[in-house]
């Protein structure tokens, strides 16, 4: 069952195939480019990397203070994107089966 969820069958080729693609051109890149020039690097406003372990020291506290509710149907979230961190959880629903509507405004008091 274990490899079924790794491998995938035939299925699960081009997502392995993309994930050794990315693999392969980020060690490449990585010898010409700085690790900031990525954009998924984290660090201070100087440019300088925040050290790994305190990424892990701020990921275990973000954990530690996440709130998780389950959305029922009909339910309606709305995010203030400047006073609230906010993500979503990997969906294992049933392919299909859910419909994700957005809207973005300026507007708020």
């Amino acid at each position: 069952e274990r490899t079924a969820a790794l491998w995938g069958g035939i299925q699960g080729l081009w997502p392995m195939a993309l994930g050794l693609w990315y693999r392969a051109l980020f060690g490449f890149l990585s010898m010409i480019w700085n690790e900031n020039d990525f954009g998924s690097a984290v660090s201070f406003d100087d440019d300088s990397l925040i050290p790994e372990e305190d990424l892990r020291a701020f990921k275990r506290a973000v954990w530690k203070n996440t709130m998780q509710a389950p959305y029922q149907l009909h339910d309606i979230v709305l995010v203030d994107n400047m006073k609230v961190g906010h993500g979503r959880e990997m969906y294992t629903g049933e392919k299909g089966s859910r419909m994700i509507m957005t809207a973005w405004s300026d507007n708020y008091p």
